[in-house]
């Protein structure tokens, strides 16, 4: 716990000095980031696998990797190819469960900082980061659902290339691509993503499928609308066996309460930003957090369908606080102070737990 507040301590005195300072520069920021990422990595493979969620069923898998060749591995797996191929090659490695949870978040995180590099500078990919451990699905998504978090963090390079309006295609159309192949949920993010990028799609026509498929959502009547498409993706969500054992539930309130606090956000932030030199971005992250929400919003009645909802929520604290890192006058007073609050939520709500016990 002591060192976890000594990093936060030391970031957060960082963050609110200008950058290029003494205090606040690149040097200083890539030691912190790798104290805080070396200090999750321990902490990472300290936890035992927790057997009420999925990473027992992927630790297994990983097992019976280490006698197959790849093509046997392949033909065993039911899961995504690519998914596949990632565990077979760990399994190589070692069969230790240390190294396999320690291998799977230095991926997720190495891809993720990959993603944030697109855009931010280092002091700005600092302050997200922190931000994100406080998000209660960041870290869920390497200690219960691996494989969406690790397609997110394949899905958030395209996304962040798409927000900074960079001409990297090939590397934009790999990571669409490759991102279905590890968990196929990615799949409708992906042709989002795709879509938004060939079309200069209008906040205002999304926000109006937005309220539609909130309606949808509201009624039930989304499972009927969708039951009729007979899709074999839906249908996988929504088994009644997975349903007996679930208790989650479906088409949930809070979860379309809390959808639409954040999107409100978005509005009142980008309506702030009107004349910035980062509304084009902020207005383009917007889009993606809507087109996202909309898939939670058709897929409520789903088992499981918080994991669809997450997709969308993992763009809160870039929704937070993209603003405040790109702004052409930085403020690292506020900056400093939101990270504090969402410290603070995080200690309240339970999301930094694995980093302080």
């Amino acid at each position: 716990m002591l060192i976890f507040f000594l990093i936060m301590l030391l970031s957060l005195t960082l963050l609110s000095a200008q950058p290029n300072s003494i205090l606040n520069n690149k040097y200083n920021v890539y030691v912190i980031l790798f104290c805080l990422i070396l200090f999750i990595t321990f902490k990472i493979g300290a936890l035992e696998i927790d057997s009420t969620n999925d990473m027992p069923i992927y630790f297994q898998d990983f097992l019976n990797y280490h006698q197959l060749s790849l093509f046997e591995a392949l033909d065993y797996s039911d899961k995504e190819r690519l998914f596949t191929i990632m565990q077979w090659t760990f399994s190589k490695i070692s069969i230790s469960p240390i190294f396999f949870k320690v291998a799977s978040w230095l991926l997720f995180i190495t891809l993720f900082l990959i993603s944030l590099k697109k855009i931010f500078n280092p002091y700005q990919i600092l302050a997200i980061l922190i931000g994100y451990i406080t998000n209660f699905i960041f870290f869920a998504y390497i200690l219960n659902t691996m494989r969406q978090g690790l397609a997110i963090s394949i899905l958030f390079i395209a996304l962040l290339i798409l927000i900074s309006g960079k001409k990297q295609d090939k590397t934009f159309y790999i990571a669409i691509i490759c991102a279905p192949l590890v968990h196929v949920s990615a799949l409708p993010l992906s042709l989002a993503l795709f879509v938004l990028k060939i079309f200069d799609v209008k906040l205002r026509s999304l926000i109006t499928i937005w309220i539609f498929s909130a309606l949808l959502f509201l009624t039930h009547l989304n499972k009927v609308v969708l039951g009729v498409v007979g899709d074999i993706f839906i249908s996988s969500y929504s088994d009644g066996s997975l349903l007996n054992v679930y208790t989650g539930g479906v088409n949930r309130l809070d979860f379309f309460v809390f959808s639409m606090v954040f999107l409100l956000w978005g509005l009142w932030i980008r309506r702030l930003l009107k004349y910035k030199v980062n509304f084009n971005m902020y207005n383009k992250l917007l889009k993606i957090y809507v087109m996202f929400n909309i898939y939670f919003l058709l897929l409520g009645f789903v088992t499981y369908s918080d994991r669809i909802a997450a997709f969308s929520w993992f763009l809160i604290p870039l929704l937070i606080l993209l603003p405040l890192t790109t702004l052409k006058q930085y403020n690292p007073l506020l900056t400093s102070l939101v990270l504090l609050i969402l410290l603070l939520i995080g200690f309240y709500n339970g999301s930094v737990d694995i980093l302080i016990s």
